[in-house]
């Protein structure tokens, strides 16, 4: 955790306040940009980086100073223990989301064991989607990887029927209960 954290406040600076009012303008909450809901909170942060021609890793501009980098959010994320593990970027504009160490397929690992009273764990495939819901759930990264993350995770909340087909596709093989959040919300 401590060169991943060190990693992190050596390459990342605090957000601008056009940053700020782009994701309040996305519907964003204040909590969900400061800090995630675990004991320390991690905020949001950004970074310029360099994603991979396959979109899966990242590194950041520091490390490949002779390859052009872009502007991306950052965020440390956390194991099943809450532990930091990894960080991932994330640029909305084409929806790249990759890990710094490759450590990680889905962010928010830490809400996968937490009690949810027979709830079923909020999946979200973009990271706009999960910190619009103050980072409830998981988002995936990765959705080869995020087959072996949630396994044992029980039902998983879509939150519409086009990503509840999706995860059905990636998830084939262990066949988890799935639910449409919106269908749901409507029978409430």
């Amino acid at each position: 955790m401590d060169e991943i954290m060190a990693a992190f406040w050596e390459n990342t600076s605090a957000l601008r306040q056009s940053d700020i009012d782009w994701l309040r303008s996305q519907k964003i909450g204040t909590d969900a940009i400061a800090h995630d809901p675990g004991e320390y909170g991690y905020l949001l942060s950004r970074a310029n980086v360099v994603f991979d021609d396959d979109g899966g890793a990242f590194s950041f501009a520091s490390e490949q100073p002779d390859i052009a980098a872009t502007a991306a959010y950052v965020l440390p994320v956390r194991d099943e223990d809450g532990e930091v593990v990894d960080l991932i970027a994330w640029r909305p504009k084409d929806h790249v989301i990759a890990a710094w160490r490759r450590y990680v397929t889905v962010a928010g690992l830490q809400n996968v064991y937490a009690p949810r009273m027979g709830e079923a764990l909020p999946v979200y495939l973009d990271p706009l989607d999960w910190l619009r819901n103050g980072r409830e759930g998981v988002v995936i990264a990765d959705s080869a990887g995020a087959v072996f993350a949630l396994r044992d995770a029980g039902s998983l909340a879509a939150h519409s029927r086009q990503q509840a087909r999706h995860l059905r596709r990636a998830f084939a093989s262990l066949n988890p209960r799935i639910i449409t959040q919106s269908a749901r919300k409507e029978a409430a």
